[in-house]
């Protein structure tokens, strides 16, 4: 059996520790999840949380970076293999819907608006890493705009409603729509910011 390399074996530690906090911050709150709790969740010291990480808001922002930067890959991948934006909907929509569908995601994204507004160091280190996700969100949407066939859109603010969307769809136990899922209400939004309408 082959032997994991230092940084494979680091890279198994914080993997391991992400797995253990996600679940701690959705379902106890960032405050009420101690460093210990964690640590021990997940197998390992106090010292080999502090030896990987800063301190649990740390591990909450790389969180939420792998989160939502995973997501815009598959996105991403999806409108390059897809034909046209009538067939790439549906596949947005299904992949939205198992998104929300894993337990505690929906807790832990409101648990990330919670942190940053009432920690003001987090809330600073939130924004800047809100700003890389909202710039790549951007040129997903871009690329969507091409599909849609309507290229000269303000992808930016487009990126920035859609993201307002999905955390406040994240919050809803139903969309407030009658038979509509969180991914149907983001598709219809698409459709209508990419001018693309259904007749």
């Amino acid at each position: 059996m082959t032997r994991l390399t230092r940084q494979e074996n680091q890279q198994v530690t914080r993997r391991r520790l992400r797995s253990a906090a996600a679940l701690a911050f959705a379902h106890r709150g960032v405050g009420a999840a101690s460093v210990d709790a964690i640590a021990e969740a997940a197998g390992f010291s106090r010292g080999a949380f502090y030896s990987n990480y800063t301190n649990k808001e740390d591990l909450l922002l790389e969180l939420m970076e792998e989160e939502q930067i995973g997501e815009i890959d598959v996105w991403a991948s999806l409108i390059k293999k897809a034909s046209d934006l009538d067939s790439l909907l549906p596949m947005l929509e299904e992949r939205f819907d198992r998104l929300h569908d894993r337990d505690g995601r929906e807790l832990l994204m409101m648990e990330l608006q919670l942190e940053a507004a009432r920690n003001k160091a987090f809330g600073a280190a939130y924004e800047v890493s809100s700003t890389k996700v909202l710039a790549m969100m951007a040129t997903v949407i871009q690329a969507l705009a091409e599909k849609a066939g309507n290229p000269n859109i303000d992808a930016a603010s487009i990126a920035i409603a859609l993201r307002a969307l999905s955390i406040g769809l994240a919050g809803k136990s139903s969309t407030g729509q009658r038979d509509k899922s969180r991914g149907e209400i983001v598709t219809m939004f698409l459709r209508h910011a990419l001018g693309h309408a259904p007749k």
